[in-house]
């Protein structure tokens, strides 16, 4: 299975990103994921889901981190 996240880049940091699951060409489905700050400081992306996969049911978490994005120690 491919997680291939479905978001351009930029300078400023998004809200959401969508994330679509493929297993070769097919697409089995597809998650939100929303903006989140770590309790390390460190900002990405999470989601939490049950998605129905080739008739079975899953629960997956999905975690994205910025390298780098955790603020430096004071």
């Amino acid at each position: 299975m491919l997680l291939v996240p479905s978001l351009n880049i930029s300078e400023r940091f998004l809200r959401t990103m969508r994330a679509e699951i493929f297993e070769g060409s097919d697409k089995l489905g597809e998650v939100s994921l929303n903006e989140k700050t770590f309790s390390t400081g460190s900002r990405g992306y999470y989601a939490s889901a049950k998605l129905e996969i080739k008739g079975k049911r899953y629960q997956a978490n999905f975690q994205l981190v910025e390298i780098g994005s955790k603020p430096a120690p004071k």
